[in-house]
């Protein structure tokens, strides 16, 4: 059986919010975690085959709806 490789870019500067988000998807997925927006963007710049991104809508530097 043919393996699908999903890619979920996860923005999220809360740690136990990550660790709880991580633990459920983990197994469904490739998890890129970014702390803030700015690392987001860069993430999904230098990874085109993001399939998915969940972002947290606060955040330092540039939040989830910037």
């Amino acid at each position: 059986m043919d393996e699908i490789n999903f890619i979920v870019l996860v923005a999220e500067d809360d740690e136990i919010n990550f660790f709880l988000l991580h633990t459920w998807i983990k197994n469904l997925c490739t998890i890129i975690h970014a702390k803030d927006g700015i690392q987001a963007l860069e993430e999904f710049k230098a990874h085109p085959e993001i399939n998915l991104i969940i972002m947290d809508i606060r955040m330092p530097y540039m939040n989830g709806i910037d």
